[in-house]
């Protein structure tokens, strides 16, 4: 396969961000001049991104970072916490490859170049995906412009990335690797400023791995924790941290990506009379092959759904699911409620639930019934 040409992006850009790193670099700007460095980075960082940071994508092919609606949810997070002066904490629970590890990637590769005295941890389910991100930021350093890469100290091996004059850097974990010694040189000795947690639903001892990470992460306005994963069962670790988020028991922000979220996993049709006819068939039994899509896709119109996804849907769980609905829906959910499904399956299609609960009022009253002291009385209502 030929190589496709890549594109530069234009040299007043670069040397636009090049002036501006190298006010960072210098080791005599003062703390005011840094941070208007770093402004002028974080203020547009789509524009940082699509001209600075380079991966490589499906085709497979070098390609600029342009961040998508995925990222782009993920960042807009991050950028709410810093304007509030708190750290970002994020629980994100996602479809299948929307691009929220490159993004979360990209962005705290920028925070370690850019902030001295940044420590980043990404932690992932087992070596081969640590191996993947660790990729991500040997890419993004191998790949940028000279002009905006710091320095590298000899600390640089295969699973960690150390930038000598800002004394600040990236390290890459397994979280089955993480116990004793491995997680003590990191997890208890050093201050971490940014945690990656990556397919968390899916490592052995996600909580206990979680709590010996925070012992040492610093709470303060630039410091963040990425919890992203697809879900794995209902009631799993992480299931229950997600219920506590939406709850508002932690002061974790609970963050949802549909595999609908942008135009990527669509599917055309031949002609406008093909379109029809599939909006007209669109199935409504929950017990049917591809469950209720005619709810599906009056819940989730106005939101971006359109038939061209679910023409999409059809052919993966037809051919790539082997016909199982309840996997796709945990691979790729509609919803946080179709990603934690039960083992044994839902009465109610989820689509349908979620419809009832848009629709549902608040109620009038809420407290519980008294049983009454005399017999053949009405109960008593007492107000909580």
């Amino acid at each position: 396969m030929p190589r496709v040409p890549i594109q530069l992006p234009p040299e007043a850009v670069l040397a636009k961000y090049a002036q501006i790193y190298s006010v960072i670099r210098d080791p005599g700007a003062s703390d005011e001049a840094l941070k208007s460095a770093r402004k002028s980075i974080f203020d547009d960082f789509d524009l940082w991104a699509r001209n600075c940071l380079w991966i490589v994508d499906k085709t497979p092919a070098r390609v600029p970072l342009k961040i998508n609606a995925a990222q782009r949810l993920i960042i807009g997070e991050v950028e709410k916490a810093r304007a509030e002066g708190r750290p970002a904490l994020i629980d994100i629970l996602k479809a299948r490859q929307k691009g929220g590890s490159t993004g979360i990637a990209g962005l705290n590769y920028t925070t370690a170049i850019t902030m001295p005295y940044t420590r980043v941890a990404v932690m992932s389910k087992d070596r081969k995906s640590a191996n993947g991100l660790m990729r991500m930021y040997e890419r993004f350093y191998n790949y940028s412009d000279p002009r905006l890469r710091p320095e590298l100290s000899s600390r640089v091996a295969r699973t960690w990335i150390e930038f000598a004059g800002l004394d600040s850097g990236v390290e890459v974990f397994v979280a089955s690797e993480s116990g004793g010694d491995s997680l003590g040189s990191t997890g208890r000795s050093s201050t971490l400023n940014v945690l990656h947690l990556s397919e968390f639903d899916h490592w052995e001892n996600p909580e206990a791995t979680m709590s010996s990470l925070m012992q040492c992460f610093t709470d303060n306005e630039n410091s963040a924790v990425f919890v992203e994963t697809t879900a794995r069962a209902y009631n799993s670790a992480f299931h229950q941290r997600w219920n506590r988020a939406v709850g508002g028991q932690s002061d974790f922000t609970p963050l949802f990506i549909s595999w609908f979220i942008d135009d990527e996993y669509t599917r055309g049709f031949a002609d406008e009379r093909e379109r029809e006819k599939f909006h007209e068939d669109l199935q409504e039994n929950e017990s049917s092959e591809y469950g209720n899509e005619r709810a599906l896709y009056d819940l989730h119109q106005k939101g971006g759904l359109t038939l061209e996804h679910l023409n999409w849907r059809r052919r993966q769980v037809r051919n790539f699911f082997g016909g199982n609905l309840r996997h796709f829906r945990s691979e790729f959910p509609s919803t946080p409620e179709e990603a934690f499904q039960q083992d044994g399956g839902n009465w109610l299609s989820p689509s349908i639930m979620a419809r009832y609960r848009e629709a549902a009022k608040p109620p009038q009253a809420v407290g519980r019934l008294i049983e009454p002291r005399v017999d053949g009385a009405v109960p008593e209502f007492h107000n909580e």
